[in-house]
């Protein structure tokens, strides 16, 4: 693992040649933070990346580290997916990780009570278009799938990743750029000014459990967390969260060749229903489940031999609300083992994560109020396949000062209101 930071004192003093003096502090550390933090650094900024856990065992880890290169559905998501290629691209030669990129089939299983047809015809609208297989051919590229539960499946290329590894090339290149990993929980926002808990007070770093860092800019990018923090330092975002649940497996040789994940996705219903505007006051009121939970039954293996099942889907406004771990268990399993049954009695354990999305599935990513020195780079629905590309052109952003008549004003924090609480 990178090497961490225990006394932020030492940040302070930190220097590097490659260094414009600029410093700036990311926090969170999971796949938006790492990324964003190692563009800084390759752009000669001062970077502290702040992140609490390690390992790691929020979205990042439990996620399918899928990159829906086909998705796009209009000449801007596809500029962003064909970016983030490319970055790829570059970073396999750069980094000194193997973060496990290759090429899979993903299978999007349809119910044996649904049209194939019609769920076919929901999927014309992205870049790639499916094919469409009967349920033994289905079998035949899953040999796990049980095809009596299937009227079908809708096959598309698609790249996959190791999240971790990932996450760990980015913070090995980060150091090497300079930059440092602190190992700290964040609790503020430092600002001066006449009135320092103005949210338009000018940043001059954050608190955290190990102590102050300082710093010019700050960024939040700690996922499902982010709008807390922000609620904290005063401001309202429109930046909401599902609880995601999981059943992780260690260590299953041979369960899968590829993702699968049902055609009928419910998560991305639930996001766009629980974020629409009538609903902000209850994201703000304790206690409240704001939309039924979903379960999108699906699967995914890494190169390591760890099986991920999936996924349940809550949204409470509590960041710790009161789900039964075992009950919420028992369901994932039964609906995997209608579709693998095989797998529905692996030794393995349930898992709760934050995961960040916005109210039109775009990321916020710029400055939260202008001049304040706070910005934000978060809310990916897709993360694997916006993040790299995003991180670059921020850092790049950062650079030129172009940021409202470059690429990166699409999903600038402006195009919602954000404001003082």
């Amino acid at each position: 693992m990178t090497p961490t930071v225990t006394n932020p004192a030492v940040i302070n003093s930190t220097a590097s040649t490659n260094h414009t003096g600029e410093k700036w502090i990311v926090v969170g550390g999971g796949l938006t933070g790492s990324a964003l933090a190692y563009e800084l650094a390759v752009q000669g900024r001062q970077v502290v990346l702040v992140e609490p856990q390690d390992p790691l065992q929020g979205a990042t880890r439990y996620s399918y580290g899928g990159i829906p290169h086909w998705s796009a559905t209009n000449p801007t998501t596809q500029y962003w997916c064909d970016r983030s290629l490319a970055r790829y691209d570059q970073l396999e030669a750069e980094l000194e990780v193997d973060f496990q990129r290759r090429s899979v089939t993903l299978l999007l299983t349809i119910a044996a009570t649904a049209d194939p047809d019609a769920a076919l015809a929901q999927h014309q609208q992205f870049a790639t278009a499916p094919q469409l297989l009967t349920p033994a051919e289905a079998a035949a590229l899953e040999p796990a799938l049980n095809p009596t539960v299937l009227s079908g499946a809708l096959a598309l290329p698609h790249g996959h990743l190791c999240p971790l590894s990932l996450v760990q090339a980015y913070r090995q290149g980060l150091v090497r750029h300079g930059g440092s990993v602190v190992q700290a929980r964040y609790t503020g926002l430092r600002r001066r000014g006449p009135d320092p808990a103005d949210p338009a007070a000018t940043v001059t770093g954050i608190e955290t459990s190990a102590g102050p860092i300082e710093a010019d800019r700050v960024v939040i990018s700690a996922g499902g967390v982010s709008r807390s923090l922000l609620r904290q330092a005063g401001l309202a975002v429109p930046l909401y969260y599902t609880q995601a649940e999981v059943v992780e497996v260690q260590h299953q040789p041979g369960a899968l060749r590829g993702v699968v994940m049902p055609a009928d996705n419910r998560r991305f219903a639930l996001e766009a229903e629980a974020s629409q505007a009538d609903r902000d006051a209850q994201w703000d009121q304790p206690g409240q489940e704001l939309i039924p939970a979903s379960l999108d039954p699906g699967a995914v293996q890494f190169q390591n031999g760890r099986l991920v099942l999936g996924q349940t889907s809550r949204t409470w406004s509590d960041l710790q609300p009161p789900i039964e771990a075992s009950q919420s268990e028992r369901e994932i399993r039964a609906e995997i083992a209608k579709l693998f049954p095989e797998f529905a009695d692996l030794a393995g354990t349930w898992h709760q994560c934050l995961v960040a999305f916005s109210r039109d599935g775009f990321p916020l990513v710029g400055e939260v109020v202008s001049g304040s020195g706070l910005y934000i780079f978060t809310g990916f629905s897709s993360p694997f396949i916006y993040v790299p590309g995003l991180a670059e052109a921020f850092a790049t952003a950062v650079k030129t000062g172009v940021w409202r008549d470059g690429p990166l004003q699409v999903c600038s924090p402006d195009r919602f209101f954000a404001a003082p609480v």
